[in-house]
């Protein structure tokens, strides 16, 4: 006897449940820009003079990754891709936090090689210039 989590009815469910998480995402929050945050964020990372046009494509893929979830084909290769995608954007977001943490750090912290910033050096952040204007 087969449980409810080896069902078809599951598995269907499933489809719909997650499908319907990424064409939510895609169409409203991102295409329609239901919930700017989204626009924001992109925003940051792509700049602001090409986010509305990076968040509505990012929408768009969304919503394809969301009809492909709702088909059930290769089930498998579409939670890659899921996967793939979340991973991808949350390093992004990380990432692009994690720069703005790593640069006011070395503004306050310590920004040269000597002993004045008691003992601690942080490598200035990509294409951040040291005080001194020296290119790092």
């Amino acid at each position: 006897m087969n449980s409810f989590f080896h069902s078809d009815t599951f598995h269907i469910i499933a489809q719909i449940l997650i499908g319907s998480v990424w064409v939510f995402h895609g169409l409203y929050s991102k295409i329609l820009n239901g919930i700017p945050r989204h626009r924001l964020i992109v925003g940051k990372i792509l700049g602001a003079a090409n986010a509305g046009l990076a968040t509505k494509a990012i929408g768009l893929l969304e919503v394809l990754l969301g009809i492909w979830a709702f088909t059930g084909w290769q089930p498998v290769d579409c939670a890659g891709v899921q996967s793939a995608a979340i991973v991808a954007m949350n390093t992004l977001g990380m990432w692009h936090r994690l720069r703005g943490a790593r640069i006011i750090a070395y503004l306050t912290v310590g920004h040269t090689r000597g002993g004045d910033n008691h003992g601690y050096y942080i490598p200035p952040p990509i294409g951040v210039e040291s005080l001194q204007g020296r290119a790092w």
